[in-house]
């Protein structure tokens, strides 16, 4: 009879405003072949949720803010004006 091996499972966290988060709900990943724990995660709840949409505003408000203000191109918003918006 085959021998089963038994293989440590790894707890992860997650990237959150680059700092790696160790908090939130453990849950475990199972494979989908026989079931078995295959890792372990950190989910994130509703606090880092909000942190997550605040760091992103954050960054893309910076990053358009540099972008804006090195570009200086003559008549950029004229190709958006020949397409009308959406409903």
């Amino acid at each position: 009879m085959a021998q089963m091996t038994v293989t440590p499972v790894a707890t992860h966290a997650f990237l959150l405003d680059g700092k790696w988060i160790e908090g939130g709900d453990e849950l475990e990943i199972r494979a989908p072949y026989d079931g078995s724990v295959v890792g372990r995660v950190f989910q994130g709840r509703r606090e880092h949720a909000d942190a997550a949409i605040a760091a992103a505003v954050k960054a893309f408000a910076d990053r358009h803010t540099d972008l804006v203000g090195r570009l200086e191109i003559p008549g950029i918003d004229e190709p958006f004006a020949r397409h009308p918006r959406r409903p």
